[in-house]
């Protein structure tokens, strides 16, 4: 991932050095392509097409616009307007041409609609392909235009629903609802899961673009124009934006959330219709002689049906001839079909969005999802470190870096603890840089670490060392807290992230004795404390949940993978 680095002195000397950001310089943005407007025959011909609901023929033509141009690197690539591509982005995912397409034809559609943004975004890039403009959330836009003095409106739109009342760009009021709603779905079974697969594709095209389109602002040094800051600057909630920002990040397909992130799509979580129910409708016998009409009364039954459950009305008075309609086989037709569909019932929606009635916390999510998480939480980062964004009215309401990170841990220090584990520890696929990492880990520290008092509350924007990490973390054990097992786990995790981080990204690092004493003080600790808050357990005669089970063996395995750490041969420095 293209991001920001930190720069600091090696992570394990004794010095601590204000942690900064930099530009990173590993890729640049001039091989992007240069853009040009589609003549006006070929827009009149891709509009047509649009128009028409002709998707995959209009995005044929531009398919192979953009393969007739790649041959040549000089040419410009031919590109429609940036309202064209934000209805192509809502194409991607539409619950029409995705989760509720009737055809293959129409999953294909939305298919080609998101091959073509993406070789858009990476051949010419956002900047090019004018992206802030197509991925603009203009929900409010009308407003604007009826305050034109002339009359006329600022842009030309198509004149389909995807262009206007059925754009994810005028579904919701801001970037953040959609985040929040998206994840949501990563968390909830049956038509949730679904919606997520589609999600999670369109998730990842907008955070490419977010990343790309960063990185060429930053070089161009107009970071007050990258879409990301127009998201954030854009976004509603008044001083509390960076917390709703954030919430959205972290939404977990609890009642709360669920009811703070409403789906984006009118009836989004509706599955295609059934082709068999429309044959069996055809099969329905109409006699008129003998009063059996078929399905032509059942609209008005169930509007009947809906009136008396409202009004708990008498079944008894309901007119007996429309009680000789509903045949054996409109019965068998309604109720089981209904059970089958992947809509959920009130009571599926219970089961899924009301687990914390029972004490049931909430994760974030299969992996892709976390991981899109903290891609988000990089681009934040970014955000609230640069220098000429803190120097502008950004600082006025925007978080600085300190500020931000607090809000992280607020957020992160009661997850459960697989969720817990996927964001703290480092792997190859993480969305966070390794420093940002560690100062994630060490803002948790803060708050979990049974650390001398005056240690308390000192969490700074400094490079992590060997002294400062033996002065005030490893020889400690976690608070009690509600889950004292899960505690100490989670305090064993964020010192092996930090460990396995310094180990890796610093040639230098050599543990120190000091360091490896404060190791093992800090192992027999935590296990001890868990060792008594399981023993405490079964004095009280309390069944050890799986979920303490599970705590104590990751304890146990991280304590191990800490020991490993500190105590495998480094290879000395080369003199010089």
């Amino acid at each position: 991932m293209t991001g920001r680095t930190f720069t600091s002195s090696p992570l394990s000397s004794a010095r601590s050095t204000p942690i900064t950001f930099q530009t990173a310089s590993s890729e640049s943005s001039s091989h992007y392509r240069s853009a040009r407007p589609l003549p006006r025959e070929l827009l009149q011909q891709v509009n047509i097409y649009l128009e028409e609901c002709l998707f995959s023929q209009a995005l044929r033509v531009l398919l192979s616009l953009v393969s007739a141009s790649s041959a040549n690197d000089k040419r410009p690539i031919l590109l429609p307007p940036p309202d064209y591509l934000g209805v192509l982005n809502t194409l991607s995912i539409h619950p029409d041409l995705t989760s509720r397409a009737s055809t293959q034809e129409k999953l294909k559609q939305s298919n080609l609609a998101r091959q073509y943004l993406r070789t858009i975004n990476g051949l010419v890039g956002p900047v090019n392909a004018s992206l802030i403009e197509a991925y603009r959330f203009r929900k409010f836009d009308h407003v604007h235009v009826e305050e034109q003095s002339n009359g006329e409106a600022i842009t030309q739109t198509l004149g389909i629903k995807y262009a206007d009342s059925q754009s994810v760009f005028t579904s919701k009021d801001d970037f953040w609802s959609v985040i929040g709603w998206a994840f949501n779905c990563s968390c909830l079974p049956g038509p949730y899961a679904t919606r997520w697969l589609y999600w999670s594709s369109w998730l990842q095209h907008m955070l490419e673009v977010l990343e790309s389109d960063w990185q060429c602002r930053e070089e161009l040094g107009k970071c007050q124009e990258s879409l990301i800051w127009k998201y954030i600057s854009s976004a509603i909630g008044g001083f509390a934006r960076a917390r709703r920002t954030i919430r959205a990040i972290f939404a977990d397909g609890s009642r709360d959330s669920l009811n703070f992130f409403t789906e984006v799509f009118r009836k989004e979580l509706k599955g295609p219709r059934i082709e068999h129910e429309k044959a069996k409708k055809q099969e329905v016998a109409v006699k008129v002689d003998e009063d059996i009409y078929g399905d032509w009364l059942q609209d008005s039954e169930s509007s009947i049906d809906e009136d008396v459950d409202v009004h708990h009305g008498d079944v008894a008075n309901r007119p007996s001839k429309r009680l000789r309609t509903r045949t054996p086989l409109t019965r068998r037709r309604r109720l089981p079909q209904a059970s089958k569909s992947p809509i959920f019932t009130e009571e599926e929606d219970t089961d899924a969005s009301g687990q914390e009635e029972s004490g049931t916390r909430h994760g974030l999510g299969p992996l892709d999802s976390i991981m899109l998480r903290l891609r988000l939480l990089q681009l934040l980062s970014n955000v609230s470190a640069h220098p000429t964004l803190r120097d502008s009215e950004a600082a006025d309401y925007w978080p600085d870096l300190h500020e931000l990170y607090t809000l992280f841990v607020e957020f992160v220090q009661d997850l459960p603890l697989s969720s817990f584990q996927q964001i703290i520890l480092p792997s190859f696929t993480s969305g966070l840089i390794p420093d940002a990492r560690m100062l994630l880990c060490e803002f948790v520290l803060q708050r979990v670490a049974d650390t001398d008092r005056t240690n308390r509350g000192r969490t700074t924007l400094e490079a992590m060392t060997q002294v400062r990490l033996v002065r005030d973390y490893l020889p400690y054990a976690a608070t009690k807290g509600r889950n004292p097992v899960e505690h100490q786990a989670k305090m064993s995790l964020l010192l092996e992230s930090i460990l396995r981080q310094l180990a890796k990204e610093t040639s230098s690092f050599r543990p120190t004795t000091n360091l490896i004493n404060a190791t093992i003080i800090g192992i027999r600790g935590r296990e001890a404390r868990a060792a008594k808050a399981r023993s405490s357990n079964r004095n009280k005669k309390t069944t050890i949940s799986k979920g303490e089970e599970m705590a104590d063996r990751i304890l146990h395995e991280s304590s191990a993978r800490i020991q490993f750490v500190v105590n495998k041969p480094y290879p000395h420095e080369a003199s010089h």
